[in-house]
């Protein structure tokens, strides 16, 4: 959470940038969806965010630096806790809304041992 809302305040416009966060239960698994209303994505890169050291050409990414790792380690740690990762952008622009599922754990259910 935290690398999405990092990534999100870097690329939202200073004075009129907005971050939503949303989080609700969805077929039997957490949703959490980190909106804004920042540089946005082109459809052709929306994949490739998640892939190791890809990072989009742009002058915001050049001024603020990074490895191009964040969210390829959000994506390995989302799916090996069963989940799934995903962003959607109408376009450069046009802001950027990544989404997370989770599967929500029946803690009603006895806790195995090993």
């Amino acid at each position: 959470m935290t690398k999405l809302i990092t990534n999100a305040l870097d690329f939202i416009p200073k004075q009129i940038g907005y971050i939503l966060i949303k989080s609700y239960k969805e077929d039997g698994m957490a949703k959490i969806i980190v909106k804004d209303n920042g540089i946005g994505i082109a459809k052709s890169d929306l994949e490739q965010i998640f892939v190791k050291f890809y990072q989009l050409d742009t002058k915001a990414t050049r001024e603020h630096g990074g490895t191009g790792l964040g969210l390829s380690v959000c994506k390995g740690i989302i799916e090996n806790h069963g989940g799934k990762i995903w962003a959607e952008s109408d376009g450069k622009g046009k802001g950027t809304a990544v989404h997370i599922l989770l599967p929500i754990e029946d803690m009603s259910k006895p806790i195995k041992t090993v």
